[in-house]
């Protein structure tokens, strides 16, 4: 057999994946097997490199968060990543707000991969293994200083979205920061081809995605889309290796209904646009709605 390679896409061929399968994408069926699921894709998905537009949108969120608790941040500020993986992320952000204030982070991360806790705890990390949408977060009410969630509550699913900010809120204290970054819903989703003809019989939302990892051979190459994420599973060799990930974007209105009161939006910031929004944010937010993005809200807890 000829040598193959990883790459990740968006997973459009829905349908041949339960034929070759067996195995429904429902939204219900899926989520059942969402820590089975994670199990398999992040292993196969770290093993990719990211491309440069993925590493600078990330490098934008974490300028950002740092920039913006450099006006409250001292030694041994309590820092919890919800969804937090191997550490990468928590760590860019203390070394960036060391640089910029001279202090360091009481660092945590809570993820539902094993692998992920277990690399994150090799790097000096507090982290502990949960199901995010069902479990107690293992912290005290009014504990933690400042929380950050990146591209994991596109992964929850939704009804599970509620319990997790909840628990955020919980172990906030008074007047804390939420950092909740992830993809912006774009209503140029509902208009696709992928939506209409395989998500929406599949009772999927607008704005719903899938990440899958391939394994392709060496001389392939993908078009240049503009995506985070430059290759498909149209291409007929490829062989999606696992079970893919759900995503699923959100609106301005998405974001309002998850601070419910209990947080208010003190700015949202489209990273790859670099159109900074301030208050609600409501008018210059809806400017982009039919646009992908990836967007940071920082939410402070009432």
């Amino acid at each position: 057999m000829p040598q193959r390679n990883l790459v990740t896409g968006n997973v459009y061929d829905l349908a041949r994946y339960e034929q070759a399968t067996g195995r429904s994408m429902h939204a219900d069926e899926y989520f059942k097997r969402i820590g089975k699921i994670a199990s398999e894709f992040f292993p196969l998905r770290s093993q990719i490199p990211l491309t440069p537009m993925h590493n600078s949108v990330i490098a934008g969120v974490n300028r950002e968060i740092a920039g913006d608790m450099q006006e409250y941040a001292a030694e041994g500020l309590k820092f919890l990543d919800v969804g937090g993986s191997s550490g990468g992320r928590i760590l860019d952000i203390e070394n960036r707000l060391k640089q910029l204030k001279g202090v360091g982070l009481e660092k945590y991360i809570i993820d539902v991969d094993r692998r992920s806790v277990d690399e994150a705890k090799a790097k000096g990390i507090d982290s502990r293994q949960l199901d995010l949408t069902k479990e107690r977060f293992p912290f005290g009410d009014g504990t933690i200083d400042s929380a950050f969630s990146g591209w994991t509550f596109e992964i929850i699913p939704p009804y599970g979205h509620g319990h997790v900010a909840g628990e955020i809120h919980r172990v906030l204290k008074p007047g804390g920061k939420f950092y909740f970054q992830d993809d912006k819903h774009g209503e140029s989703e509902v208009r696709s081809e992928h939506y209409n003809n395989v998500l929406k019989p599949r009772g999927y939302n607008p704005g719903t995605f899938f990440y899958g990892v391939f394994e392709v051979p060496p001389d392939f190459k993908p078009q240049k889309t503009g995506s985070i994420h430059p290759t498909s599973d149209r291409d007929p060799s490829s062989k999606l290796i696992g079970e893919p990930m759900y995503g699923k974007g959100f609106s301005l209105d998405e974001i309002k209904k998850l601070a419910d009161g209990r947080f208010g939006i003190e700015k949202a910031l489209l990273i790859n646009r670099a159109d900074e929004i301030t208050g609600s944010g409501e008018e210059d937010f809806r400017k982009f709605a039919d646009d992908w993005a990836v967007f940071l809200a920082v939410l402070r807890k009432k």
